[in-house]
């Protein structure tokens, strides 16, 4: 036996393996795809109603924001008071059950508006001005239906 390094003879021809494939052929990992693109997507759609769903909330707070310099103005606080109330209201109706958001006059709102709201800032802050408001304005419509 020549164990010559040189000599062609004793060269052997090199296996070449086919490449490994990139996408397996079993079943179960395409299963395992679909559920995993399954919940994923579910993420996205509760993620996307959740959004929807306090798109009123964000509008309401921008809302507010526009508002807070009429109600520190007294010349104007009247009509921001009565801004505030209407979304108050809104913010109610999209919340709530319809019966329950339309039916409560004044203080009734805002003390069943309370409880979601954090540190009682309804009850004893500008919710109460609101009320306090909106009952005048019933009172005065009142009178005035009562004069015609």
């Amino acid at each position: 036996m020549n164990l010559d390094p040189a000599n062609l003879d004793s060269l052997h021809e090199t296996l070449v393996r086919e490449p490994t494939a990139w996408w397996s052929s079993a079943s179960a990992s395409y299963c395992a795809l679909g559920f995993l693109l399954l919940i994923i997507i579910c993420f996205v759609v509760k993620g996307a109603l959740h959004w929807q769903q306090n798109r009123s909330r964000r509008e309401a707070l921008a809302h507010y924001a526009r508002l807070e310099k009429a109600l520190q103005d007294p010349a104007n606080r009247a009509a921001a008071l009565a801004e505030l109330a209407e979304i108050f209201k809104q913010v109610a109706l999209t919340t709530f059950p319809r019966a329950k958001a339309t039916t409560l006059p004044g203080s009734a709102s805002v003390q069943f508006r309370d409880p979601n709201c954090p540190a009682g800032r309804l009850t004893h802050g500008l919710g109460e001005r609101v009320a306090t408001y909106q009952e005048q304005k019933a009172q005065r419509k009142q009178k005035e239906a009562g004069n015609d």
